[in-house]
Formats: structure tokens, sequence, C-alpha cells
């Protein structure tokens, strides 16, 4: 089930993804397709990396990143 914490952390909405912890969501639901919430935000990292120089680390990866943190 892709629900709003998938959204909200596929989206590397970190005030939003705090939110929604805070209110006890669950981290660990599935999609259709198996991926949890971190996994949709790790992937969303692994994309930006893939685009940027390796000294550059983007706004939106920092996101992704606190993120993956706030989810593990």
């Amino acid at each position: 089930m892709y629900d709003i914490l998938h959204l909200a952390a596929a989206e590397a909405e970190v005030e939003t993804v705090k939110f929604l912890l805070s209110k006890n969501a669950n981290k660990d639901p599935q999609d259709r397709w198996g991926n949890t919430s971190y996994h949709e935000t790790y992937k969303g990292a692994q994309e930006i990396r893939e685009g940027e120089e390796e000294d550059s680390k983007s706004l939106e990866l920092k996101e992704c990143e606190e993120i993956c943190e706030l989810l593990e």
C-alpha cells in the first residue's frame, strides 16, 4: 500500500515525514512492489548521487539522507 509516508519520503519532505512519525505513522507498510518508505527515499538519494559530482551534495540529497536516518 502506497501511503502518505511513502509519498512524503519519495518527495524528500523532511518536515512532513517528521510530523507523520510523531503521529506514529507505520514505517513498515510496503507498496505493491515491496518497497517501504525507506526504500523510496534511498532510491531517490541514489538517483541524485548518480547525477552529481562526488564533491557536491544538493539540499535534496541531504534531505533524503535525513529521512533515511529517521526511517531506519
